[in-house]
């Protein structure tokens, strides 16, 4: 069992997903505290037995915390994941949701596995990811909505997964392998409706797993190539459209050339 420890000072705002309030992954007001210590009983307002270990970040809402591990019992490699709501004040697991996965992953990674993702809630509905292929939509007080599943990118599982899971623009942002293999290997930043699951659009530019897109004004921003000799290119920067996915400008590097889409 892990224990999940948390600070007495950090009600002060909700931080609905991994980067953040404003998507800038900062916030504003009083420091947070810096020092804490479980044995002196330091700084920490309780602490709380998890099913299993996990990686994922935690997306706060009023009272509610959301976060992932893996299911009880899993060792080594697996796909299955848990995700839980637990009361912010006690500490207490209110409900948790199997979502099971397509790829396993090995567990506890160095760089990444499938709990890895963050979770994001809009205080009204929290949707968890599972980075071995799936994803849905729940209440916040835990009735399922929609889930949905896909194959992803790479085989082995792909580790060092480093892009998080984006609500802007009235759409939830995930970065998966186009559905019909066109071209094997590469990933697309999709377009998920929060409410239905359904897709709404894919990037027209391809986007590598091993960058983090950020979303504001109407855009998001997002990379190509790599280490690991990831394959989507041009290597370099795309500016796409929330509305619908279309380029508004394609940076490729090496040529210093910064051009709107033919």
């Amino acid at each position: 069992m892990r224990a999940l420890l948390f600070s007495i000072a950090v009600f002060a705002q909700n931080w609905p997903q991994a980067a953040g309030p404003d998507g800038s992954w900062t916030t504003r007001g009083p420091a947070p505290v810096d020092r804490w210590s479980v044995a002196h009983g330091t700084n920490i307002a309780w602490r709380t037995p998890l099913p299993n270990g996990g990686q994922s970040g935690i997306a706060v809402w009023g009272d509610r915390l959301f976060l992932t591990t893996f299911a009880e019992g899993e060792k080594g490699f697996s796909a299955k994941i848990l995700g839980l709501a637990i009361d912010a004040k006690t500490g207490k697991v209110l409900w948790r949701v199997a979502l099971d996965g397509v790829e396993k992953s090995p567990m506890l990674d160095a760089f990444s596995d499938s709990t890895t993702p963050t979770p994001i809630t809009d205080g009204k509905h929290v949707w968890f990811f599972n980075a071995s292929g799936s994803m849905g939509c729940w209440t916040v007080d835990g009735s399922e909505v929609w889930r949905r599943f896909y194959k992803p990118w790479g085989a082995p599982f792909p580790f060092n997964k480093q892009h998080e899971p984006i609500l802007a623009g009235g759409v939830v942002l995930n970065v998966e392998p186009l559905d019909n293999n066109e071209k094997p290997g590469w990933n697309y930043l999709r377009a998920i409706d929060p409410l239905t699951g359904k897709t709404k659009w894919i990037a027209e530019d391809a986007t590598t797993a091993y960058n983090t897109a950020v979303a504001a004004r109407g855009a998001v921003l997002h990379g190509r190539g790599g280490w690991h000799d990831v394959p989507e290119r041009p290597v370099g920067l795309s500016l796409s459209s929330l509305r619908d996915g279309k380029t508004k400008w394609r940076f490729v590097a090496g040529d210093g050339e910064t051009s709107a889409p033919a």
